[in-house]
C-alpha cells in the first residue's frame, strides 16, 4: 500500500489499523451467515430502536452461495452518524466499539461487535453508498454470471499476500465498479424487518394478495372492499408500476408486497412528493394483533428517510379506527391539527391526519470507494 493510502487509512482508524501480511482466506458458504447476521441485526435494533432507520445484511456474506472472508458486514441508516452521542454509546453497551470515523466520506463510522467478526457501516439517510450497497447485494443474489465474474476476480486476488486487508477491498473496486453499472440499473430487491420482508410489487403477487386482502374486515376503514378480484388487482399493479402521471405533484409511487415467513400479509405503499410523502398500508385481518402493523410503518418511515431522504411523513385513519391510531402513535406518528401544512392525497372528510419528522441530514459525497471497504 503506497504512503498516501495508508495515511488515509490512518487517519480514518480510531487506532491503528492492524496490520494483514498474508493472502485472504475465503470460506466456503456458511449456511449460518444470515442466522449470525439476524442475531447481530437483534442486538443492534435493541439497543437503537425506532433510531435504526435502515439495517441490511450486506457483502458476500449476504449472497448465498458465495465463498467470503468469514465477515458479517451490514449497512445501519441513522439520522446523523456525526452525531456519535445519539447512538453510539447503546451500541457501546450491546458490545460494539467504533473502529473507523470518516467525518469527509459520507459522515460514515464503522463498528464491530466484541463477539462476532462483523463490520457495520454506519451511513446518514439518502446516501448513495446504502443504495449501492444494496443494488450490489441484490444484483449478486440473483445475477450468476455477475457472481462469477465477482467470485473470479476475488480469488486471484485473495491468493496474493496483503500487507492491510483494505488494499485487498481496493484492489476489488474495478470489477465493483463494472458490476454497479448493471445492478444499479436494476430493479431493487428484498428489504427486511424483524420480521417481515418487502418486495417491490409485481404481477405474480396478485393471487396471494387478493388471497390475504379478500376479507370483509378490510373494507370498513377504507371505504369498501381493497380489491374485487385478481384480475381487477393486476390491473391495479400495472396501473402503479406504470408511475406517476405527468403534471400531477406525485414524484414517485413505492408499493410493496409484505412477506411474514413468506406468506403474504398485506401490502405497503407510499406516495412522494417533493420534500414529503404519505404512507399507507392494508393488511390481512388475521394477521392483525401481532404487531405487524406498527412493524411496517416503522420500516416503511425508515425506508424513506434511508434510501429516499423523504422525511417529512403523513397519514390518514378514518374517524372512530382506534387501532390504526394506536399504531400510528407506536410508530411514532403525533396527530396534526388544520389547517394541515401538507394536503394528503388520501384525505377524507373526518378523517385523522398523522405526521412524523425524522431529520434528514445532507449527505456528504465522496469517492466511489470507501478507505474503510472490507468486504468479502
Amino acid at each position: 500500500m503506497d504512503e498516501q493510502r495508508l495515511a488515509e487509512l490512518r487517519a480514518a482508524w480510531v487506532t491503528e489499523p492492524p496490520r494483514h501480511d498474508a493472502p485472504i482466506v475465503l470460506a466456503e458458504p456458511d449456511p449460518g451467515w444470515p442466522a449470525t447476521y439476524d442475531a447481530l441485526a437483534a442486538r443492534i435494533r435493541g439497543a437503537l430502536g425506532s433510531r435504526a432507520l435502515l439495517l441490511e445484511h450486506a457483502g458476500s456474506t449476504s449472497i448465498p452461495g458465495l465463498p467470503a472472508k468469514p465477515v458479517i458486514d451490514g449497512v445501519l441508516v441513522v439520522a446523523d452518524p456525526g452525531d456519535e452521542p445519539a447512538w453510539l454509546p447503546d451500541l457501546e453497551a450491546a458490545g460494539f466499539r467504533l473502529a473507523i470515523r470518516e467525518p469527509g466520506w459520507h459522515e460514515h463510522r464503522l463498528v464491530k461487535a466484541a463477539d462476532i467478526a462483523s463490520n457495520i457501516h454506519v451511513l446518514p439517510p439518502g446516501c448513495i453508498e446504502v443504495r449501492r450497497m444494496l443494488a450490489f447485494r441484490d444484483h449478486l443474489r440473483r445475477d450468476a454470471d455477475d457472481r462469477a465474474r465477482y467470485l473470479a476476480r476475488k480469488r486471484e486476488l485473495a491468493a496474493r499476500t496483503w500487507d492491510y486487508v483494505q488494499g485487498y477491498a481496493d484492489a476489488k473496486g474495478e470489477v465493483v465498479e463494472e458490476i454497479l453499472v448493471r445492478a444499479l440499473a436494476a430493479p431493487p430487491g428484498t428489504r427486511r424487518s424483524a420480521r417481515l420482508a418487502f418486495d417491490p410489487i409485481a404481477d405474480a403477487d396478485a393471487p396471494a394478495l387478493h388471497a390475504a386482502l379478500d376479507h370483509p374486515d378490510v373494507g370498513t376503514w377504507i371505504g369498501g372492499p381493497d380489491v374485487t378480484t385478481v384480475a381487477a388487482l393486476r390491473e391495479r399493479i400495472a396501473y402503479l408500476q406504470a408511475g406517476p402521471r405527468p403534471g400531477g405533484s406525485d414524484r414517485a409511487w413505492l408499493n410493496h408486497v409484505v412477506r411474514a415467513g413468506g406468506t403474504v400479509i398485506g401490502r405497503a405503499e407510499a406516495t412522494l412528493h417533493d420534500g414529503w410523502a404519505e404512507l399507507a398500508w392494508v393488511l390481512d385481518p388475521r394477521a392483525w394483533g401481532q404487531g405487524y402493523g406498527t412493524e411496517v410503518a416503522t420500516w416503511l418511515a425508515g425506508h424513506l428517510a434511508a434510501e429516499h431522504a423523504t422525511g417529512d411523513l403523513w397519514a390518514t385513519v378514518a374517524p372512530g379506527n382506534v387501532r390504526s391510531e394506536r399504531l400510528a402513535a407506536r410508530a411514532g406518528f403525533l396527530p396534526e391539527l388544520p389547517p394541515f401544512r401538507r394536503d394528503p392525497g388520501s384525505y377524507d372528510d373526518g378523517d385523522l391526519v398523522f405526521s412524523l419528522r425524522i431529520p434528514i441530514v445532507p449527505c456528504a459525497c465522496g469517492g466511489v470507494v470507501p478507505t474503510s471497504g472490507e468486504g468479502g
